[in-house]
């Protein structure tokens, strides 16, 4: 009878494992597949590599896919090496604290400003704030809320997927200008330029 196609593509994933590699290719290997057949596939892909100590060079245009399975990834655009990295490393770099104040307008700007002064970037992200900066980040904007007294609605630590990291570089973009993976985000905003504080019944601080 006629195979499927999830069948196929087992069938030539086992065609290229016949003669013991060091190293696989696959191209696109879950493309037209189900989401059974899919999720299937990127599990055997896996116990390749992990279990059988065999390199799988893996080309995807599907970026969840990427981060389920691989180590490391290499981003092209233009048939140019625009990233490369551990998956860790190509993150790391937009990692930082995400912050939601509840306070006056005056504390969150002195805020701000502390959290600035010690080197660290910030960018407005909705109704808050994400903060990049050294080893002590967290630390740092402790200290600083602390200091000024400033309400909090919500803190908690801010990642990057593959996919905005493939956005800042992979479209043709600048990586030395993407503000999450250079860190060169701009100063604090100015009282004005803040969100309206949120209103006396919506939803309370969550930690």
């Amino acid at each position: 009878g006629t195979m499927s196609t999830g069948q196929r593509q087992r069938v030539k994933l086992a065609q290229a494992l016949a003669h013991d590699p060091k190293l696989v290719l696959l191209d696109e290997p879950t493309d037209g597949l189900d989401p059974v057949q899919r999720d299937a596939m990127l599990e055997l892909i896996h116990r390749i590599g992990h279990e059988f100590q065999i390199t799988v060079l893996l080309s995807s245009h599907l970026l969840e896919e990427v981060e389920r399975i691989c180590d490391a990834a290499v981003i092209l655009s233009g048939g140019v090496v625009a990233a490369s990295g551990s998956l860790e490393e190509l993150r790391g770099a937009g990692e930082g604290v995400a912050v939601e104040f509840d306070g006056d307008h005056s504390l969150v700007v002195d805020t701000l400003n502390q959290i600035h002064a010690t080197g660290a970037q910030i960018r407005q992200e909705g109704r808050g704030f994400v903060i990049t900066g050294d080893d002590q980040l967290a630390t740092t904007v402790r200290d600083a809320i602390a200091h000024s007294g400033v309400g909090l609605r919500r803190l908690g630590r801010r990642t990057v997927s593959l996919e905005e990291v493939f956005l800042g570089v992979g479209a043709g973009a600048d990586p030395t200008k993407d503000p999450r993976l250079s860190g060169q985000l701009p100063p604090p905003p100015n009282a004005r330029d803040l969100p309206p504080p949120p209103s006396a019944g919506s939803q309370g601080a969550s930690f």
